[in-house]
């Protein structure tokens, strides 16, 4: 009898491990399904904007749009002295990828195992995470703008000048010359954009 009981104790504990076994075999098949779907996972924002459950191709069409609405339309105003420019983001060849910014938004929770992408996508239902659009400089476009401005405020050097008039000597001061430092006002330019200052004044260099 003691060994008819033994065996059934062996054959219920071989019983409990491949339920157990099951389980957690059909909970992972559950966990991989919930998390192999096409579509960004709650939680997941850019620049505040919510795109949880949306395709790539959906993300990608509200994120140009918050693209044109949010930075392509600011301004950056250029002053010298009195003048001032006022130039669009768009016009000084300032730009952001919106494919590239969807693809960033879908990879999120999709590294590392299966329990680990797990418990990541359940967090991000108490502490979302928020993209931020990086801008994109085409510095030959925004020189040229800047280099425009040149002839706007360029003054020639005058030397000093000694003459006589009516028995008198006459004295025409020194006029220092000015000339558009350029590449540092460009500096400037991106420093106040990737600082977040929008529609900031910013003064010419010039040497």
């Amino acid at each position: 009898a003691l060994v008819g009981c033994g065996e059934d104790q062996t054959a219920k504990t071989l019983e409990d491990q491949n339920k157990t076994s099951q389980y957690w075999l059909e909970l992972s098949k559950d966990t991989e399904a919930r998390l192999e779907i096409d579509t960004i996972y709650p939680g997941v924002s850019v620049m505040g904007m919510d795109l949880g459950g949306k395709t790539q191709a959906e993300a990608k069409t509200l994120i140009e749009q918050e693209i044109n609405d949010q930075i392509l339309s600011h301004e950056v105003v250029l002053t010298y002295e009195d003048q001032e420019w006022s130039f669009s983001f768009e016009e000084l060849g300032i730009s952001a990828d919106a494919e590239v910014i969807a693809q960033r938004a879908y990879d999120v929770g999709r590294s590392g195992d299966l329990r680990q992408r797990a418990q990541f996508v359940a967090g991000l239902l108490q502490e979302n995470e928020d993209i931020q659009i990086d801008t994109v400089f085409d510095e030959e476009q925004l020189m040229a703008i800047v280099e425009s401005l040149e002839d706007e405020i360029k003054q020639e050097a005058v030397n000093a000048e000694l003459s006589r008039k009516k028995n008198k000597f006459v004295i025409k001061p020194e006029v220092n010359g000015i000339e558009l430092d350029a590449a540092m006002t460009v500096k400037d330019i991106q420093a106040v954009i990737q600082s977040g200052e929008n529609n900031q004044k910013i003064s010419l260099s010039v040497k």
